[in-house]
C-alpha cells in the first residue's frame, strides 16, 4: 500500500521526495494545477501580492542539497521562488507522482491505514499521510 501527501508546496514536495527516496510507494495530491503553494502566485488558495520577496535569504532558505541559482539576488522574488520549485520538483522526478487540480474531500481511518476522497469523486487506500497543505491556504 501506498502513502499519500496532501499539498504540492515546500513541505508536501520534500515529503514526497523522502518517501519515494526510501523506497515507498507514495503519491501527493494538490489542489492547483502545478506545485508551489503558497508561491503559485495567481491560485486561488495563494496569498503572494505581485511585490512578494523572501524574507529569508536565498541561502537560508534553499534546500541545502539543492542550491538556488548563484546569479539570483539575495530575496528572489516571488516568481523565482516558483521557478526554484518547479525545478526542485522536475530534478527528484516528483511530476510523474503528482495528482493535480485534485482536493481531498475526506479522510478516513480504515483499520490500520487512511481512506481518501477526493474532489475529482475517486478515493483510494493508504499506508499513512502526509499533511502538507499549507498554513496560509485559506487567505
Amino acid at each position: 500500500m501506498s502513502y499519500l501527501v496532501i499539498g504540492a508546496g515546500p513541505a508536501g514536495l520534500t515529503a514526497l521526495r523522502s518517501l519515494k527516496e526510501a523506497g515507498l510507494a507514495a503519491q501527493a495530491v494538490e489542489q492547483n494545477a502545478d506545485v508551489g503553494g503558497q508561491w503559485l502566485y495567481g491560485a486561488e488558495s495563494s496569498a503572494v501580492y505581485a511585490s512578494t520577496h523572501l524574507i529569508s535569504s536565498k541561502r537560508t532558505t534553499a534546500f541545502a542539497d539543492f542550491p538556488m541559482p548563484e546569479d539570483w539576488p539575495a530575496y528572489p522574488n516571488h516568481a523565482q521562488v516558483l521557478d526554484y520549485l518547479r525545478a526542485y520538483a522536475r530534478h527528484f522526478d516528483l511530476y510523474p507522482h503528482i495528482r493535480f487540480n485534485t482536493g481531498l474531500r475526506a479522510l478516513t481511518r480504515q483499520g490500520t491505514g487512511w481512506r481518501a476522497a477526493f474532489s475529482d469523486g475517486s478515493s483510494a487506500d493508504y499506508a499513512g499521510v502526509i499533511i502538507a497543505n499549507g498554513h496560509l491556504s485559506d487567505p
